[in-house]
């Protein structure tokens, strides 16, 4: 075998070992993810790569535009988001989006689907996949530990201001009672 041979051999290796590391959360924490509860007033989504292939590429997981994680192979993200529409983007070689219409006390999946493409690249394509289908697939994963991202977070009490602000105007509209206001307000305040 020539030098170029044995080079290209050894280059080939290497990257068939590499592999992308994310920080990954404590075995209690990915067992509790692993029951899919339902969360009082939040939507619990999972987003989940359970595929080798890619395995040298980290994937970032963004949310309305705002970064949330990032996913390696055979990993996850639990997110827990605020009820209504959410766009979540896989961002690799290529962008691919869902649109989620997320409701409080539902559990949703998301597979980040990995295509390899020439060289050292690879895509991603989200979908949203059911309940059987999504809770196996993350059941072949590992948690991604939760990483705090400033513009993510300032993002979740953008909406909590907003879901304060329309919880007044029905109040002052006498839509609802204060009774009721009240009691909604704490629970929006509690989730901060």
């Amino acid at each position: 075998m020539n030098r170029i041979g044995i080079v290209m051999t050894l280059i080939l290796l290497a990257a068939g070992c590499a592999t992308a590391h994310v920080p990954m959360a404590p075995k209690d924490a990915d067992a509790a993810a692993k029951q899919f509860p339902s969360i009082p007033g939040k939507a619990n989504v999972y987003i989940y790569r359970n595929e080798g292939g890619g395995g040298i590429v980290k994937f970032g997981i963004y949310v309305d535009g705002q970064p949330a994680s990032q996913t390696a192979k055979y990993t996850y993200v639990n997110l827990q988001l605020e009820p209504g529409t959410h766009v979540i983007r896989g961002h690799a070689h290529n962008n691919s989006e869902v649109t989620l219409d997320a409701k409080a006390g539902e559990v949703y999946f998301i597979w980040q689907e990995v295509t390899l493409g020439s060289g050292f690249s690879a895509s991603n394509e989200m979908r949203i996949v059911d309940a059987e289908a999504g809770k196996a697939g993350v059941r072949e994963c590992k948690l991604v530990a939760e990483r705090e991202y400033p513009a993510a977070a300032a993002a979740a009490s953008r909406g909590n201001e907003q879901r304060l602000l329309e919880l007044k105007k029905l109040r002052d509209q006498g839509l609802i009672s204060e009774a009721e206001y009240s009691r909604k307000r704490e629970e929006i305040l509690k989730g901060i």
